[in-house]
């Protein structure tokens, strides 16, 4: 086992997971999104069958009020989202994405279901799990 290198396998997987990720699933344009939005409409996105108001994505990310308010206001100027009023109080916007918004994630989901697939293919869920365990390790000891 000496001439085994552990972190250099997986710096190859990992290069070599990213290129098959950019070539399914290329990177947004820069201008477009910021990682704190793209978390936002994921969010939404896996919570799309709730309720969720920008209270929520207060909590969500720990940020303040007026924070919060100026990054949902971006993206309904950019049409990502939608905030739109409940019957029970006025008050409050119930935050929604878009329908082109909503389409792009089901492709984006699509993709990424692809992807773990590839990942796992030939694998058995005894060989995952005991991989997943063993990354949990290497993670602590990184730690």
């Amino acid at each position: 086992m000496k001439d085994i290198h552990i972190g250099y396998e997986m710096r190859v997987v990992s290069n070599l997971l990213k290129r098959k990720i950019f070539q399914i699933l290329p990177p947004p344009p820069k201008d477009r999104i910021t990682d704190t939005q793209r978390r936002v409409i994921d969010y939404l996105y896996q919570n799309r069958d709730k309720e969720i108001f920008q209270k929520d994505i207060e909590n969500l990310l720990c940020i303040r009020r007026s924070t919060a308010s100026r990054m949902l206001k971006s993206l309904e100027e950019k049409k990502i989202i939608i905030r739109s009023s409940v019957m029970r109080d006025a008050r409050l916007k119930k935050l929604s994405l878009a329908k082109e918004t909503l389409t792009k994630q089901n492709e984006f989901h699509e993709k990424v279901e692809y992807i773990e697939n590839l990942l796992t293919y030939g694998l058995s869920d005894e060989e995952i799990t005991t991989f997943i365990n063993i990354l949990e390790k290497i993670k602590a000891n990184l730690q």
